[in-house]
This record gives C-alpha cells, sequence and structure tokens, in this order.
C-alpha cells in the first residue's frame, strides 16, 4: 500500500520552498543537507559539499540552501537564522546609499534629514551625512541615537555642544565646518565617545572642561585651527590619550613638562626658559635703560665740552638705539609677570597684541635702523664734501 503511494509520488511537482525526492515525495528545503536522511535513499544529502545555491539563499556556514520566498518569512530556516536577519531595515531614503546597517547621504535638504529621523534609525550603526547644510547636532543625534559611528563633514555646523539627548556614538567626526569654540561640558550627552575628529573648522577657543565626564575619549584632532585661548582646564575630568594638533603647546596642558618644540626659547609656563635668565634679562634691561637715559641727558646738554656736533649726534643716535633694545628686553621680561605663569594659553594672543608688535616690531628694528641711518648720514655727508 505505502509503496503504491509512494509511485503515484513520482509525478506530482513540488513547489519552490519544497525539495523533490527523486521519484517520491517533497520535503521542506530546509531538510535538504542538514546532515539527517529525509529521502528514502538519502538523496537529500548528496552534493551537499561546496555548494553555490544558484538562486537561491545559501545558509552562513552551512550547506543548506533555501528559497527566496523563505527568507524574512519570521520562520528561522537556517541553523544560525541568518534568513531573517536584517529583515527590519527601512528603506533606503532618496539621495543616500544603503548597506544593512549604514547609510550615506550626500547634498540632502534638512527635509530630507528629517524624515529619514521619523523612520526606524535605530538600525543605522554608521551615519555619514555631507555637504548637506547642517547647522545643528542637536536634532542630529536625536534622531540617529543609536549610530555608533556618525561622521558629519562639509557641513555648516557651528555649535556641537547644543544636544542634550543622550546617545551612543563612540566615533564623532565634524571636520570641515564651522565651528568656533568648545564649551564647557560641550560633549556630557555623549559619554561613549572614543574618538572626536574636529579638524578644519575655525575653532580658537577650549573653554574649562570642555571634555569633562568624556571618561572612555582616547584620540582628540583639532589639526587646522587656529587657536587662541586655550583653559588650562580644558581636558580635566577626560582620560585622553592622543591630541593631534598643529601647535605643540597644547602638550603643556596634557604634560606641564613638555615644552614647545616649535618656540626653542619659551617653555609651558614662561616665555623665557628659567628664573635666572629672567633675572638676567630684567637687570640688563632697567641698567641699560638707566645708562643710556644718562648718556643722552649728558650729550644733549653738552657736559663736558667733548667733540662738536656730529659726534654728539652719533653718541645720541647710538644711545637711542640701544635704548630701544634694552626697553624691547624688559618688555618680554614683564610678559612673565603679565601673564602669570600661563604663557601657554595665551601664547598667540601675546604675538599678535599690540604690546607684543610695539616690542618686537617697533623698538627690536628701531634700535638698528636708527644706527644704521646715522652711519649712512656720516657717510653721505663725508661724501658730499
Amino acid at each position: 500500500m505505502e509503496n503504491n503511494l509512494l509511485a503515484k509520488c513520482d509525478k506530482v511537482q513540488c513547489t519552490g520552498k519544497y525539495f523533490k525526492c527523486p521519484k517520491s515525495y517533497c520535503i521542506p528545503m530546509r531538510h535538504e543537507c542538514n546532515g539527517h536522511w529525509n529521502c528514502p535513499g538519502g538523496q537529500d544529502e548528496k552534493n551537499c559539499l561546496n555548494r553555490t545555491c544558484s538562486g537561491r539563499f545559501k545558509c552562513h556556514n552551512s550547506s543548506l540552501c533555501i528559497s527566496q520566498d523563505s527568507i524574512c518569512d519570521g520562520i528561522p530556516d537556517c541553523i544560525f537564522q541568518d534568513d531573517n536577519t536584517f529583515c527590519h531595515l527601512p528603506i533606503c531614503p532618496n539621495h543616500c546609499n544603503c548597506l544593512l546597517n549604514s547609510i550615506s547621504c550626500m547634498n540632502i535638504s534638512l527635509t530630507h534629514i528629517t524624515q529619514i529621523g521619523r523612520g526606524k534609525t535605530e538600525h543605522y550603526f554608521f551615519t555619514r551625512i555631507s555637504f548637506s547644510g547642517i547647522t545643528s547636532l542637536s536634532n542630529l543625534l536625536k534622531q540617529f541615537i543609536c549610530s555608533v559611528i556618525l561622521i558629519i563633514p562639509y557641513n555648516n555646523l557651528h555649535d556641537p555642544c547644543a544636544s542634550k539627548h543622550q546617545n551612543y556614538t563612540a566615533y564623532l567626526d565634524i571636520s570641515h565646518n564651522s565651528v568656533k569654540s568648545l564649551h564647557k561640558n560641550c560633549f556630557t550627552s555623549m559619554l561613549d565617545l572614543r574618538e572626536i575628529h574636529l579638524a578644519f573648522n575655525q575653532i580658537d577657543f577650549l573653554e574649562s572642561k570642555c571634555f569633562y565626564k568624556l571618561e572612555q575619549l582616547i584620540i582628540v584632532n583639532l589639526t587646522s585651527n587656529p587657536l587662541l585661548t586655550i583653559s588650562a582646564s580644558a581636558f580635566e575630568g577626560s582620560v585622553i590619550k592622543n591630541v593631534y594638533v598643529d601647535i605643540s603647546r597644547i602638550c603643556c596642558i596634557l604634560f606641564l613638562e613638555c615644552r614647545p618644540a616649535s618656540n626653542k626659547t619659551s617653555q609651558c609656563r614662561y616665555t623665557l626658559l628659567s628664573d635666572n635668565e629672567l633675572a638676567v634679562m630684567m637687570k640688563v634691561g632697567c641698567c641699560g635703560i638707566a645708562l643710556e637715559v644718562s648718556v643722552i641727558v649728558v650729550q644733549v646738554l653738552d657736559l663736558g665740552n667733548q667733540g662738536g656736533f656730529n659726534y654728539r649726534a652719533t653718541i645720541i643716535d647710538i644711545t637711542i638705539g640701544d635704548f630701544l633694545y634694552s626697553v624691547h628686553i624688559l618688555i618680554i621680561s614683564l610678559a612673565d609677570i603679565i601673564f602669570g605663569q600661563s604663557y601657554f594659553e595665551q601664547e598667540i594672543f601675546w604675538k599678535k597684541s599690540s604690546f607684543c608688535f610695539v616690542s618686537a616690531g617697533f623698538f627690536y628694528c628701531s634700535c638698528f635702523n636708527i644706527s644704521l641711518c646715522n652711519i649712512y648720514f656720516n657717510h653721505f655727508k663725508a661724501t658730499s664734501r
């Protein structure tokens, strides 16, 4: 009776979800190459090595093939259930490229970004949005709360500190934007951050504790920024191991013994190398000014009646040059007192200040120019006779 029934199965056609045992019945396709004989002669377990599964889905780390209809049907057919993995990913928006849990968008409007945010953004672990005019990080972090990697370059982002929405971003890249400063507790909504890339912005100010509470932060990239003012406690509350900058004086904040490589005549706390050098410079400046003023007074009042007018004029010119140089030395020495052991914080501000310009520019150059003018004048006068 059973043989008669199986004989009638010879001409029966199997649907796409079933495997046809030769001259016999149909078995579910998930039973093919599963290590057990399900066909009368075990034909379902033959030729299972190195199967290509042409036109069908091949299960991970298995020889099992299933039909396209069995993918994402809610019924696990594969051993590791990979036939139902990534089944709930949202439809990829226009102007974006999507691959599994990644999304990359370029030249999309803020409306499109909002529409993406209304979707199932919890599935996006990698998010990149560029050339889209994003100005605020707050809404973006709210929408892509689960993006472990968030890359937002080439936008118009001004303030990365405005967000209060807690998220799980570990890698943040907001380079090539318009960020001008980092405020206190700037990234406290992103406590999982391990890397922050801020290169090619307009950052000129790092406020106190701007990386506060980022206990997992390892790398900060601040290259190509016009850093003018840096608080001594800017990196307080973090365990940063690598800071990439153009100006090595930031090392002074992290390691107080670090000496700026670009400026061999200064150290972290002072413009001069040592207290002894400061004392010598102060004495040279003060004594020089006092001596040169007395020489000028003597020559102007013609005390002693030594030499003629040309002789006195030459002495006065040279003395004025020395006087200006002494003033320059004194100003450099006084800068340490003015900065109060915080030269590394105000180095660029000092170098761009009118005080430094008058000292280094006017006084320093004038002291030589006056002497040269006097030499040329006397030479011209001698040759014109």
